[in-house]
């Protein structure tokens, strides 16, 4: 495996990643964290530019052609239908059932796991999209800004995230809230939607093509091929580029069993022990068998509190906050996650002392529980 084309996508257990060699283009799968990897590429006939998940579909772009796969990845077929002059989508990003592409034909909309696409905007082409809530936020190309839209990307509003000069290179949304890999300006991250933005790296770390978040944990690839670490949501940062040959364009990361891995543009893919990494002492590989959400822990809490939750299968995932009105007051998960255990922290800095009520809701679950903030 060599030349990395797409950033990972983890459903069910399943890694895949896509990319092309001296044979040709290919699309591998692994289930054993990198250890073997097996081709998954039978329908796809060209380099996969971007892949992505929404209901028990898989979704895959080359340069010319949307294609579909409902079995993890084995097979795939033509899913273009209402892609009118479609010539590849470098961004793709679900909610639920609605899927959303930036293509250089514009932006299309799915709402029907990306059977069906109408176009919504053809007069700009967005490299990279992220969904917070009911906004899509998306990014253009070369020294591309930030824009929001608030009708499923048949307007766009400029978006400011504190800085003039940057070029936005990926939009992700992981634990409320909302984060932008940047050239020149580091990476940004919004707690209230996109209103407010701050840096969230030094500025001897400026140019980020890609950023994984998982709790306090956050992996970024920066230029020539580096990978950095921080533990502590940000505060600090550490080179962990060890073995990768600099030089190189990092393309993306997922955590993996015990493992952390890196697709390389030019130099395939890399691993290393989360234990070596992260702040997470242990993760097991086992997949759980039921829905759960935990009581928050610590309860009553100031200003921080952990909320853990477990899923059994693929599929779109909310936890929210509201107040004893039912108001919502904050958005922690809001995105499609895989099997796994997860928690995230909820942070109360300008949050006003009461009771408050976390609900956890996927295709087939919900649960709410209560918890206190006592300032």
């Amino acid at each position: 495996m060599n030349g990395i084309t797409s950033a990972f996508i983890e459903v069910n257990g399943k890694i895949l990643v896509g990319g092309e060699s001296t044979f040709g283009p290919f699309l591998c799968a692994t289930t054993n964290s990198g250890t073997s990897w097996v081709t998954s590429f039978n329908g796809i006939g060209a380099p996969v530019l971007s892949i992505a998940a929404s209901g028990n579909r898989l979704l895959a772009s080359s340069a010319t052609t949307m294609y579909a796969s409902t079995d993890t990845g084995r097979t795939w077929t033509n899913s273009s239908s209402g892609l009118a002059s479609f010539t590849g989508a470098y961004a793709i990003v679900s909610f639920g059932n609605t899927v959303f592409a930036g293509t250089t034909a514009g932006t299309y909309m799915s709402t029907n796991n990306g059977q069906q696409w109408t176009q919504r905007d053809a007069s700009t082409w967005y490299w990279t999209l992220g969904i917070f809530g009911s906004t899509l936020f998306g990014a253009t190309g070369n020294f591309g800004k930030m824009f929001s839209s608030t009708d499923d990307g048949m307007t766009w509003n400029s978006v400011s995230i504190g800085v003039t000069d940057y070029n936005v290179s990926q939009i992700i949304v992981a634990g409320g809230n909302i984060y932008c890999a940047t050239s020149w300006a580091g990476i940004r991250m919004s707690s209230d939607g996109g209103t407010n933005w701050s840096k969230i790296t030094p500025d001897s770390l400026n140019n980020i093509y890609t950023v994984r978040v998982n709790g306090s944990d956050i992996l970024a690839g920066s230029d020539n091929g580096r990978v950095w670490v921080s533990n502590n949501s940000g505060q600090s940062w550490t080179n962990i580029s060890a073995d990768i040959p600099s030089g190189n364009v990092i393309k993306g990361f997922v955590y993996s069993g015990n493992y952390a891995l890196v697709a390389v543009r030019q130099n395939r893919v890399w691993r290393r022990p989360l234990s070596e990494i992260t702040s997470v002492s242990e993760i097991k590989s086992s997949l759980p068998t039921k829905f759960s959400l935990e009581q928050n822990f610590p309860n009553p809490f100031n200003p921080t509190t952990n909320i853990g939750f477990q899923i059994s299968e693929y599929g779109f995932v909310s936890l929210k906050v509201f107040d004893v009105l039912g108001k919502e007051v904050s958005t922690l998960v809001n995105e499609n996650l895989s099997a796994g255990k997860f928690s995230v922290d909820w942070n109360t800095e300008n949050i006003p002392s009461g009771m408050y009520f976390y609900k956890l809701t996927t295709n087939n679950f919900s649960l709410t529980k209560k918890m206190l903030l006592a300032k």
